[in-house]
């Protein structure tokens, strides 16, 4: 807001952060209202269309999340989760970064001011943001669901064949 882009922070905490970052938030004096700039949510229920309205996408990169980014095709900056096993949320990072798919911070370097500079790079640079949208579309897998389940019946037809 300081820096003068209008925004709309939706932010979705999960059910273990719903117990405690409300009052977290107010008590460092950010005004959360249903209709202000901020918004906090236990849960987006309607994922899809939140991204897709979004100019960009800041999350962690479990596969689900980074697949959901590419299909919806919207800019994202990825924080991955270093709690995780195999620290695989930093491999899903990685991965899209490497195509030009994605910004990444890592958790222990994220603070308030790498988020911000990665935000203007991204609202600044109209190339940057387009090559990111392009590199994103082109690595999204929008049938991955149905092609997971035609695996798994495929695995299942050749067990009980046995």
């Amino acid at each position: 807001k300081a820096a003068g882009y209008p925004f709309q922070h939706i932010h979705a905490v999960g059910s273990y952060g719903w117990e405690w970052m409300p009052d977290l938030v107010r008590s460092k004096g950010v005004d959360v209202q249903d209709d202000g700039p901020i918004y906090l949510k236990e849960y987006i229920y309607d994922m899809p269309t939140a991204m897709v309205a979004a100019d960009i996408v800041i999350g962690r990169a479990g596969a689900s999340s980074c697949n959901e980014i590419a299909v919806a095709g919207v800019p994202c900056i990825l924080i991955p989760s270093p709690n995780v096993t195999a620290n695989h949320q930093e491999k899903n990072a990685m991965a899209l970064a490497s195509q030009g798919a994605a910004a990444v911070i890592l958790e222990k370097d994220c603070t308030a001011q790498a988020v911000m500079e990665t935000i203007r790079h991204l609202l600044e640079d109209s190339k940057a943001y387009a090559d990111m949208r392009k590199a994103l579309v082109d690595m999204a897998v929008p049938d991955c669901a149905q092609r997971i389940c035609a695996i798994m019946e495929e695995l299942i037809s050749k067990k009980s064949k046995r």
